[in-house]
């Protein structure tokens, strides 16, 4: 698992230097100073700090910066060219691909991993069972008490 995810990671980079944003030509130009900079979510800023890491120990001469902020700071980041590339766990909304295209980005989707919700009910709570509905309305704070699915 964690060969495969140095593999992708290295596409992702590789991918980089043929332009994933305007100003990843100029960047590649300039080999002295080898630097890429990828902000966005922080569902998997550890993870891909992980295989910065991992890529780092095979080639020390490129300085990888990686930086949280959420999924939309990384488009916002990619769109104003002060990233290389944007972390995303969520899709891209209409609005910032008319906004990448815009500004003549090329843009690209690679999924990662999934994300996933477990919810787990204490034994002695008198609810046996949720369904996706009544979780939806619990988190969204539509449902307040317990009694309103049945419990006592």
């Amino acid at each position: 698992m964690k060969s495969k995810s140095l593999h992708i990671f290295a596409a992702c980079l590789c991918l980089l230097a043929f332009g994933c944003s305007k100003e990843s030509k100029e960047k590649a130009a300039l080999a002295k100073s080898k630097s890429i900079q990828i902000k966005g979510s922080d569902t998997i800023v550890n993870l891909v700090q992980k295989w910065a890491e991992d890529f780092s120990a095979k080639d020390p001469s490129i300085n990888i910066g990686i930086t949280g902020g959420g999924s939309g700071t990384g488009f916002a980041a990619l769109i104003n060219g002060t990233c290389d590339i944007a972390m995303s766990s969520r899709a891209i909304e209409e609005a910032e691909i008319k906004q990448v295209e815009d500004n003549k980005i090329q843009h690209f989707e690679y999924k990662v991993g999934l994300d996933g919700l477990m919810v787990i009910l204490n034994p002695k709570n008198p609810v046996g069972n949720l369904n996706l509905d009544q979780v939806r309305d619990i988190f969204m704070g539509t449902t307040k008490n317990w009694k309103e699915l049945g419990g006592g």
